[in-house]
């Protein structure tokens, strides 16, 4: 079964005969073309599955509600990291693929290019991030202070089921 990564590389594929040298600059160039042109993921399913691959239908249904966008990271707790996204309107607790996204990041107050996707009951991000600026003490402070907020009004959203971003998608299912 294909995963993630290789579905990713697969809609690289698609796009560019040209493999690209740096795998993380593939899957975010990937990711941000299939947000903006959707029926990519179909053309990459015949591209994989042409080569011998089958995608996992989880998988594809995760990609398939896949939401790229800025996100303010906040700081990472045992239970996921904590994301804003960048109008301060909704908070996420994602999970990693395979690590935190601090650990990834560095450090705690990032904007970042990251993409969250609902996987297996969680919200799950996709491990590549695109660093666009530190936040300074003040703008943290101000953007912890509303994640708190957020979280006293019940908008800290720990599974798909409860997120905005999905809520499109909830008939369907």
């Amino acid at each position: 079964m294909a995963t993630y990564e290789q579905v990713a590389i697969g809609v690289h594929g698609v796009l560019t005969e040209n493999p690209c040298s740096e795998p993380s600059q593939a899957l975010a160039k990937a990711r941000k073309r299939l947000q903006e042109t959707p029926e990519l993921l179909n053309k990459a399913i015949q591209f994989l599955r042409e080569r011998g691959t089958h995608p996992d239908p989880e998988v594809i249904g995760a990609l398939s509600q896949m939401r790229l966008a800025e996100w303010v990271h906040l700081k990472d707790l045992k239970s996921g990291a904590i994301l804003l996204d960048i109008e301060g309107h909704e908070a996420y607790c994602v999970a990693g693929l395979t690590q935190s996204p601090g650990e990834i990041i560095g450090s705690r107050g990032w904007i970042v290019e990251t993409a969250l996707c609902p996987f297996a009951g969680v919200i799950l991000c996709g491990g590549i991030f695109l660093a666009r600026c530190q936040l300074g003490p003040d703008l943290r402070r101000r953007f912890n202070e509303r994640y708190l907020s957020l979280k006293a009004a019940g908008r800290l959203h720990r599974r798909p089921d409860t997120a905005p971003l999905w809520e499109s998608t909830r008939s369907w299912r």
